[in-house]
């Protein structure tokens, strides 16, 4: 159990000196009578200028002299909120403290609401100061003053340079009484200072003109909002929404506001509108409105502002201003002006002069611009002003009636403005007329009129009325260059005056409502020109309507039931026109999809493909996927109406004959519209689009592909030209044809902007569409050219290339010789095996046929001699020839003479004598026979036959060249003189069942063989071998040879029995538990068994014999034997314990050999092993699938698994849930999400596999993306651009997001953000794609377009020596493509100059504006004026970074041209100035500081402070604490720690010390630092133990040794028994610690381990004694006085005896109380007193520990100097884990002279300690106190609290505080 309290401990040291301390004074002010003041949160009024960082907050309360009136109230507030901000409780939050906070504020509540040029001056600015390089922060506010001066003049900048100057923030309460009146205010000012927390988490987000805008508003007012997160350096975004909170429905109903902050009010009543720090919504602020309707809110009067002077031609912008009030709607605004002769006016306010006079009376003209609003109206004079001598055409209008009648003439004027210009001869007039069905204008010509339906238009306005109807007139007039144009509607026929429109004006979302015209006027109103009547619709996403007045709701603005829309539905006829408001209602439901557009041309021309887009209603219904197509040929659409809903990938149809739909490769359908023309023709493009499978619709456009005629077809011909006859086939790569078109055509269907922006090089298209011509083969060894043609527009253009075939170029021939060797009577040669092979000299060897073979050189009829036979081939009059030989020989004929044998059977022996013809280099004879047709060797020439034999013999020759004659006849040979004789045999002796053979064996013949064979009589010649028996009985039987000899025997047979056994049954089951593990009667092999089994079979025989045996055999699962018959036991079974599928056969056999029926078992199976781990194979669409990888759809699980028994069956579970049976071994896996899928397999035998897993992702969401952006599009700035892309909802699997600029999709590297910042004109669109590969729709398109060019500005100082004459600097200026827009300097403008004259030094500012919004400023310092008494002007050159961080040297070189005597030169980097050496500074250390300077000539002037440089320099490498660490080390002796220790450091310093050389980086140095430390942290040392005793004896138990010794030297950790035994006489008291006055145990046996130096002394006392002990509350022994019984009976008082109070911190006026009487009676017993004093508390507070982390003690060491009573306390607040054990606790002091000691240097560890104040561990507490008394300052102290511990491993550790350093008893 921990005890909470404190320990003290105060330790005597006579030597120190005492000091005093004064303690610091109160300040208190009063206030006055009636009066308000801010007081801190005790209430201590606040006189002083406050601090506060930033993320830091301060209560501030207020005091009233008097009591508040009923009613009256405060209200807090802050001059500067971006910079600390006060709620309405007074809390003070301190946001920013930089100055680009203030400029921030400034420019939002003084610049963005100026009217007109709020935005634009805000930006310029912002950009200006950007454009220096400089941070603001650290910029000079005299230059940031100069730069605003330069861009926004003066007044402004006046405004600026006052807020600068004085960035405290002014904390004002302010009391008012009931009715608002203030009565009195008080005011505090803030200084925020910077905090590094704030420099990664903002402090909050602020509506920064909330001061500035109306909070009461009409309905139908617009308020734009800015807002700031702090600090600005962050640079986070906002995010708008209407409504406090999500919970606030509310203000939704009243209000809406844009991403950027622009406001709507829709509705009376109140609403909020909030802000939030885009990337922590935890940050936020609003701001609520009251809303009012029109009327009670209306306008009261207003100011019209802007520029009222004109020149001709030129357009200027007036604008409304000063509303009062402030929120009253003044969106009714209506501008016009008194004389439209002289100006015009928009109603956007933009005024354009017209007229500005005659040029000889008159040089201008006035007239008067009014504007009305809200009922009220204001007028004011504008002047136009003539340009030039003949001025400049503002205006043309058409003069004539509205309406003709047909058949009519009538001539039309066109008056031009200036009218003075009418008359002048150099004006140029043009009319045409629109053609109302493409929208072009028809000009007429001298030659031709212009003509429609309706009119016709002449070159001089002569109008001839054709037809009834309504058409568009078209004049234009040019001169000097400069064009001008205008329209007129004009009715043809008797024209409607007026008319009304009818019907319902609210429609469903969805539904359709008919709108009709009536009421027409006049009756009599020619009723064609009610056909021309023209509908439409003010907003077409609200609603749309049709050519007959059909309204279609589209878009009721919201999904709510009660939201709603209106849109104006307008008819025109002629140039009447009347307009109804329609309300668009929401329709309970799913939201729909109720109508769309495809936008785009309507033509395309081929080789220009056109990008289509499409557009939908209401656009709240997000796309999901979006598909185009094209319709068949035959018409049909691309898709089917099946294939609409829940479809991702429709195929449908994306080509015809007459366009196709740019598509991916990959075969899926185009989700782009980009639509290629492939030949001239209509047809119709479609797309359709789809929200998830709620709605979808498809839309359709008709277009027409043309063909136009291109300019001219150029070829760019292929690589190859070069061909050899055979390898024609035209080779066309690099072969690229292109058509050139002209831009004017190009422009005929696609319009002039897009033409015109076409570069001469796109005019130029390559096509693939060419006809290739054919190749002339034969024509050789000679160019010829190839045409290219393509078709366009119905004519052929055509091109070619050239190209040469060349001749193969023979060289020689090769043979493969066909047959050599021909026999007698071959005529031909055999040619087949012939082949030539031809080599040339320009192409590859080849085999011929068509060459020619010399046949007549071949004689069938020359034998034996060899002849040679030529071969030539003949190509492109190129031959070659070779040979090759053959020869004929002759075939050999033998004759055969046999003497006088002639045939028949002898007993003599043959002869045969041979002979031959062409015979060569000699013969060889050969015979066979019939029996044996292997030819034989006859020696020599005669063969001698003399064997018994019937045979017939045949001879050949083989002559010298192995030519064969052929076999002769045969010739017949017999002779046999053998006798027959034979035996009989029984072949079973046995007694059988069976018949049996009786063999006649060792049968003798001759040659002449058997010619019968008899048994009992009956011939058996046939099979004379044998003869079967069936029966008992003697058989006869006789051998007749062909000779006439015979033989004959007898034999009797007894030994046949034929009676058969039988199988009963056979049975299979485990032999251990009998049974089996499956039974499926279904199977062929329906038994299974997973366990051992036993075979049991069953027999008997009916016979006389009996049963002799039983055999059994195993079959495979063909049935098929697998051994041999085995012998059955009945006593010992067969049994089977290893796979086996099959059956049992068995058989019996009685004694009589009988043998029964095969007997057959059922099929059976068994399998002891369980099936192997099931193999998962997945796929996804067909492609294998990768487990734990995110996809859209359903994973398709195939399993497999093998088991002898075969897979009964597979079951699965998800995320460890029940397993399920699968019906085969194929499975979809559909869970959305991330889920584990678990599979095992079941044998047949009942046996389970282990489980298998797979990780399946699925996610089939379509992500939607939506893009934040912040930047300027669809015009030129000079800014870059950002997008944050996110989607509409989380995707499961995560997102990744791509851009494309046109050239492709393209992934962002960068996450969810891309910033564009580089010059570039092109539009953007972005996409994100899940992990699982689905892609969201493309965004909108982003027109973005950047000219990152800034401006330039060169400066020329015509004189550069010192002068005292004014001179010119010559300026330079240069722009991007925007051009330049103006110069100033110091605020002037001077953008028509180029020179500016300077007659004093001083700073000078120019400034350079482009039109695209860059600036550019240069700051020139002239101070070559010569000015005795002038301030030095300091002119400064930085050599290295500022600004930024660096790594290098910094150095300010600081000179003063105009001084003429010697300067000194200052410093500052606070407030402090510091003298410079030189007039070179070196900043070389890291850290970061702002540097500023100063120059201070001899008079004693000084020069202006410079700007201010921040220098911030990092990993710059300081090797000093490395050398320090390595120089600590050196000190150490070795023999005061542990070897091991030691030898750790000193290995851990070897290794680091080689960095002093070779460190790469800062890292590098301060890792080896830390190692060094942390090893010198790890030290154990030895400590010096002193142990004494008085008046007893001890012995001192450690390292496995007993002793008495005084003092020891032990290692850190030992353990130590001390046993203490008193002298006789004596008792034993305690073991005392000497240096801190506290007994350690009571007991004489006392173990402990040694952490620290330690004094302990056995103290005994004598027996019949007592002591009088003073100690402290945390038992600090003060003193001691021991007396035995006698001598204390002598003593009356212990007063003499009383020590000095002890010092308490915390405490005063110490005194020891006690009673004397009871004090000395126990005394007087031999009973110890122990006196405690007591004191009163002061208010001093006691820290509060830290929880202790992982176990480890948390301590804080604290020091106090009390210099009243001059004793400096170290209080040591302690985090002791719970159950953690404690070796001892300390506070640990090093000390030394001050002179010679600074402890800021010193790492202070129990190792190096002089000092240590111990505390007794028999209780942990949570504070710990060493007071020091005497405390000096002649002594420097360190001091740091400790803690011996054993961690969770049993080893002891020692936990350290922090080191509190004293310097002169100050803490450091």
């Amino acid at each position: 159990m921990k005890r909470t309290g404190k320990k003290v401990l105060s330790l005597y040291l006579a030597f120190l000196i005492i000091l005093s301390m004064i303690a610091p004074a109160f300040i208190v002010s009063y206030g006055a009578v009636n009066s308000i003041n801010i007081t801190d949160e005790n209430g201590v009024e606040i006189t002083e200028r406050q601090t506060i960082k930033e993320y830091d907050t301060v209560q501030l309360k207020y005091t009233t002299s008097e009591a508040v009136p009923d009613g009256a109230y405060v209200v807090w507030s802050s001059n500067l909120p971006l910079l600390a901000g006060v709620d309405e409780n007074g809390v003070v939050k301190g946001y920013d403290y930089s100055k680009s906070a203030v400029i921030n504020l400034w420019i939002d509540e003084n610049i963005r609401v100026l009217p007109i040029v709020g935005d634009a001056m805000a930006d310029q600015i912002l950009a200006s100061l950007t454009s220096t390089g400089v941070d603001l922060d650290d910029m000079n506010n005299e230059l940031i003053v100069a730069i605003v001066r330069g861009v926004a003049g003066d007044a402004l900048a006046n405004s600026l340079e006052a807020v600068l100057n004085n960035m405290n923030v002014k904390i004002t309460a302010t009391l008012s009484d009931a009715n608002g009146n203030e009565i009195s205010a008080d005011t505090v000012e803030f200084v925020v200072e910077k905090n590094l927390v704030a420099s990664v988490l903002p402090t909050g987000v602020h509506i920064t003109n909330k001061n500035v805008v109306p909070l009461d508003v009409a309905v139908g007012k617009t308020v734009q909002l800015f807002a700031a997160v702090t600090p600005v350096r962050l640079h986070h975004n906002v995010k708008w929404s209407v409504g406090k909170n999500s919970f606030d429905l509310e203000s939704k109903k009243h209000a809406e506001v844009t991403s950027d902050g622009l406001v709507t009010f829709t509705s009376p009543g109140t609403a909020s509108i909030l802000v939030q720090d885009a990337s922590n919504r935890a940050f936020s602020s609003y701001i609520t409105f009251n809303i009012y309707d029109t009327a009670d809110l209306p306008v009261e009067s207003f100011d019209i502002v802007g520029n009222t002077t004109v020149k001709e031609g030129e357009t200027a912008q007036l604008a409304i201003g000063n509303v009062v009030p402030a929120g009253a709607y003044t969106g009714d605004l209506v501008w016009s002006v008194a004389d439209s002769t002289i100006a015009v006016i928009d109603q956007n306010g933009n005024v354009t002069g017209l007229d500005g006079g005659d040029g000889y009376v008159e040089y201008s003209k006035t007239t008067q611009v009014t504007a009305v609003a809200g009922g009220v109206t204001k007028t004011v004079d504008l002047k136009v002003t003539r340009v030039g001598v003949t001025g400049n055409l503002s205006a043309v209008e058409i003069a004539g009636p509205d309406a003709i009648s047909v058949g009519s003439v009538t001539e039309y004027k066109s008056n031009v403005t200036p009218a003075r210009l009418n008359e002048n001869k150099s004006l140029y007039r043009e009319w045409g007329v629109i053609n109302r069905l493409t929208g072009e204008t028809i000009w007429a010509t001298d030659e031709n009129p212009a003509t429609d339906n309706y009119i016709s238009v002449d070159s001089n306005g002569n109008v001839t009325a054709l037809a009834s109807g309504q058409v568009t007139l078209v004049a234009k007039a040019t001169f000097n260059n400069q064009t001008v144009e205008t329209q007129r509607d004009l009715t043809v026929g008797k024209a409607i005056e007026s008319f009304d429109i009818t019907g319902k004006l609210s429609v469903a979302e969805g539904n359709e409502v008919q709108l009709s015209i009536s009421n027409i006027l006049p009756e009599d109103y020619d009723p064609e020109i009610l056909a021309t009547a023209v509908w439409s619709v003010a907003d077409p996403t609200v609603a749309s309507v049709t050519q007959n007045g059909l309204v279609k709701g589209l878009d009721c603005g919201g999904s709510m039931a009660w939201s709603n829309q209106s849109t104006d539905v307008t008819v025109s006829i002629g140039g009447i026109s009347k307009t109804v408001t329609v309300k668009v209602t929401n329709k309970v439901g799913l939201d729909k999809y109720t109508g769309g557009q495809i936008i785009g041309l309507d033509y395309v021309i081929k080789d220009f493909p056109m990008e289509y887009s499409a557009i939908h209603s209401p656009a709240r219904v997000n796309v999901s996927r979006q598909f185009w197509g094209v319709v068949t040929d035959d018409g049909s659409a691309p898709w089917t109406a099946s294939s609409n809903m829940g479809i991702t990938n429709f195929n449908g149809n994306m080509e015809n004959s007459i366009a196709k739909v740019d598509a991916p490769t990959d075969g899926n359908n185009a989700s782009t519209g980009k639509i290629i023309g492939l030949q001239a023709g209509t047809t119709t493009i479609h797309t359709y689009i789809a929200n998830l499978l709620t709605t979808y619709i498809d839309l359709q456009k008709e277009i027409t592909v043309v063909e136009i005629e291109p300019k001219s077809i150029k070829i760019t011909p292929p690589t190859r030209t070069d061909y050899v006859e055979g390898s024609v086939d035209l080779d066309l790569t690099g072969m690229v044809v292109e058509l050139t078109y002209s831009r004017e055509d190009i422009a005929e269907y696609y319009g002039e902007e897009f033409a015109n922006n076409l570069t001469d090089e796109q005019l130029t298209v390559p096509v693939t569409d060419y006809i290739v011509g054919e190749v002339n083969e034969n024509a050789l060894d000679t160019e010829q050219y190839v045409l290219i043609s393509v078709t366009r527009a119905g004519k052929s253009f055509k091109t070619v290339f050239p190209v040469t075939i060349h001749s193969k170029e023979l060289t020689s021939i090769e043979l493969e010789n066909p047959q050599y060797q021909y026999l007698e009577g071959v005529t031909n040669l055999n040619l087949s095996d012939l082949r030539v092979k031809v080599n040339y000299n320009n192409a590859e060897s080849e085999y011929v046929t068509d060459y020619v073979v010399n046949e007549s050189e071949f004689n069938p009829e020359l034998f034996d001699e060899e002849q040679s036979i030529t071969v030539t081939y003949t190509h492109a009059h190129r031959s070659a020839s070779a040979a090759f030989p053959v020869i004929v020989y002759g075939i050999p004929v033998v004759s055969v003479d046999s003497a006088s044998y002639t045939g028949g059977w002898t007993d003599k022996d043959i002869t045969f004598t041979l002979s031959s013809t062409h015979q060569l280099d000699g013969v060889k004879y050969y015979y066979k026979t019939d029996s044996d047709s292997q030819p034989v060797e006859v020696e020599g020439n005669t063969l001698v036959v003399n064997l018994n034999t019937n045979d017939v013999y045949y001879f050949k020759a083989i002559n010298s060249s192995n030519i064969e004659s052929g076999f002769t006849q045969g010739f017949e040979v017999k002779r046999d003189d053998i006798t027959p004789s034979f035996k009989l045999e029984q072949t079973v002796k046995e007694v059988t069942n069976k018949d049996y053979a009786v063999s006649i064996s060792d049968v003798i013949i001759g040659a002449s063989g058997i010619k019968s064979v008899t048994l009992n009589g009956t011939d058996i010649t046939d099979s004379a071998t044998q003869f079967t028996v069936s029966e008992n009985g003697t058989y006869d039987v006789v051998i007749v040879a062909n000779n006439g000899h015979s033989a004959a025997q007898s034999i009797t047979v007894e030994n046949i029995d034929k009676e058969a056994p039988t199988v009963n049954s056979i049975s299979i089951a485990h032999k251990e538990n009998g049974g089996l593990a499956r039974l499926l009667n279904k199977l062929t092999f329906k038994r299974f068994f997973n366990e051992k089994v036993e075979i049991t079979i069953e027999a008997s025989d009916k016979g006389v014999s009996g049963i002799d045996r039983i055999e059994y055999r195993l079959l495979d699962e063909n049935a098929n034997p697998i051994d041999d018959w085995k012998i059955y036991n009945e006593s010992d079974k067969p049994t089977q314990d290893s796979e086996f599928k099959g059956f049992v056969e068995a058989r019996a056999m009685d004694k009589a050999a009988n043998e029964s029926d095969i007997f057959r078992s059922d099929g059976y199976v068994i399998d002891r092993v369980n099936p192997t781990d099931v193999i998962i194979n997945a796929t996804y669409k067909g492609e294998a699938y990768t487990p734990a990888t995110w996809v859209a759809g359903d994973v398709n699980v195939a399993l497999s698994s093998t088991a002898f028994s075969g897979i009964y069956e597979y079951c699965y579970r998800v995320d460890g849930g029940e397993w399920i049976s699968l019906d085969s071994d194929t499975f979809a896996a559909s869970q959305e999400g991330m889920h584990k899928y678990e599979f095992k397999a079941i044998s047949y035998s009942n046996l389970e596999s282990a489980v298998s897993e797979m990780d399946i992702r699925i996610d089939r969401q379509t992500p939607v993306i939506r893009v934040d952006f912040e930047g300027t599009f669809g015009r030129w700035s000079g800014d870059g651009v950002k997008f944050k892309l996110s989607t509409e909802e989380e995707s499961l699997s995560g997102v990744s997001y791509y851009y494309d600029n046109g050239n492709d999709w393209v992934k962002i590297a960068t996450g969810e953000e891309i910033e564009i910042n580089y010059s570039v004109n092109a539009t953007f669109r972005f996409k994100a794609v899940n992990n699982a590969g689905t892609e969201s729709y493309p965004s909108d398109s982003y027109i973005v377009m950047i000219d990152a060019e800034e401006p330039t500005i060169t400066l020329n100082q015509s004189v550069t020596e010192s002068t005292t004459t004014p001179y010119n600097i010559e300026i330079q200026t240069t722009a991007g493509e925007a051009g330049l827009k103006a110069v100033f300097v110091n605020g002037t403008d001077i953008t028509n100059e180029s020179s500016f004259e300077v007659s004093k030094n001083g700073t000078y500012v120019f400034t350079a504006v482009g039109n695209n919004g860059k600036i550019t400023t240069k700051v020139l310092e002239i101070t070559n004026f010569k000015t005795e008494n002038e301030p030095p002007i300091l002119q400064i050159v930085v050599d290295g970074t500022i600004g930024r961080v660096t790594n290098e040297d910094v150095v300010f070189r600081l000179s003063t041209p105009n001084v003429l005597s010697g300067v000194k030169y200052y410093y500052s980097i606070g407030e402090e100035w510091i003298l410079m050496d030189s007039d070179t500074l070196t900043v070389s250390e890291n850290g970061s500081a702002v540097y500023k300077f100063k120059a201070v000539n001899n008079a004693g002037i000084e020069s202006y402070v410079s700007p201010e440089y921040k220098v911030h320099i990092e990993n710059k490498i300081d090797i000093d604490a490395l050398k320090a660490a390595v120089e600590k080390f050196s000190e150490l002796n070795s023999s005061d720690y542990s070897e091991a220790s030691y030898n750790n450091l000193k290995n851990v310093v070897d290794e680091n010390k080689r960095l002093l050389d070779t460190a790469q980086s800062q890292e590098e140095i301060d890792q080896g630092v830390t190692e060094i430390l942390e090893a010198i942290y790890e030290l154990q040392p030895y400590f010096n133990f002193t142990v004494s005793a008085v008046n007893g004896s001890y012995k001192v138990t450690c390292n496995g040794s007993v002793s008495s010794n005084g003092s020891y030297s032990l290692l850190f950790g030992t353990e130590i028994t001390l046993s203490a035994t008193a002298n006789e006489g004596y008792d034993f008291i305690g073991w005392y610690d000497v240096t801190n006055n506290l007994y350690f145990s009571k007991e004489s046996s006392y173990t402990f381990r040694i952490t620290s130096n330690t004094n302990l002394k056995a103290v005994c006392a004598k027996k019949q004694s007592a002591a009088l002990t003073f100690t402290t509350y945390s038992n600090w022994v003060q003193s001691t006085v021991t007396k035995t019984v006698e001598e204390w009976n002598g003593i009356t008082s212990i007063d003499d005896l009383l020590p000095e109070v002890p010092y308490r911190y915390g405490y005063s006026n110490g005194r020891w109380v006690y009673d004397n009487d009871e004090v000395l009676a126990k005394l007087r017993a031999g009973e110890g007193v122990f006196l405690i004093p007591e004191y009163d508390e002061d208010d001093t507070s006691l820290p509060t520990p830290r929880e202790a982390v992982d176990g480890v003690p948390a301590l804080d060491l604290y020091y106090k100097l009390d210099a009243d009573t001059n004793v400096g306390s170290f209080v040591m607040a302690a985090g002791i884990p719970d159950n953690c054990r404690i070796e001892s606790v300390g506070i640990a002091f090093y000390y030394k002279k001050a002179n010679e000691f600074d402890p800021t240097n010193f790492e202070l560890l129990n190792n190096n300690k002089m000092l240590v104040g111990r505390f007794n561990t028999d209780e942990t507490e949570d504070i710990y106190i060493v007071n020091m008394n005497k405390f000096t300052s002649a002594y420097n102290w360190a001091a740091r609290g400790f803690v011996t511990y054993y961690d969770a491993e049993g080893n002891l550790k020692t936990a350290y505080s922090n080191q509190v350093n004293i310097v002169n008893r100050e803490q450091v």
